[in-house]
């Protein structure tokens, strides 16, 4: 959330599944928007709760077992429209938006789109993946 590189400094940055595991997500975007050239790219993936999975982990957490991502020491549960006003209040453009893998809890979870959701279900897909310009 403060690198300590230049303004203006790499021409593409990559965050690969990381903006859910600090505490100000919005500010991690920022800081990326800031240390990027003009004309630069950002590449970003990361989870989307916005669907039956984010319904089921938001269950977990009120009976007192939240879901953590494997043991990791941090987890924000992000929901993809809160992720698109963040990158579009920083400043980026997006340049293209995948999501794939729509998660329907249950004792054996079922996964569909593994590759790519349709248009009118990309809001939903668990993994997301950006590519954002400024």
């Amino acid at each position: 959330m403060a690198l300590s590189f230049p303004e203006a400094f790499f021409d593409t940055a990559i965050s690969c599944e990381t903006i859910e595991h600090v505490p100000h997500p919005q500010k991690a975007i920022q800081e990326l928007y800031r240390v990027i050239k003009p004309g630069g790219r950002l590449l970003l993936t990361c989870p989307n709760y916005f669907n039956p999975f984010g319904i089921w982990c938001f269950y977990r957490w009120i009976i007192g077992k939240p879901y953590n991502e494997g043991g990791q020491p941090y987890v924000n549960y992000v929901l993809m429209p809160r992720i698109y006003f963040w990158i579009k209040k920083s400043g980026f453009k997006i340049e293209k938006f995948i999501s794939s893998e729509i998660i329907i809890p249950a004792k054996v979870p079922k996964h569909f789109y593994n590759t790519s959701t349709p248009v009118w279900l990309r809001i939903f897909g668990y993994r997301t993946f950006y590519v954002l310009s400024k």
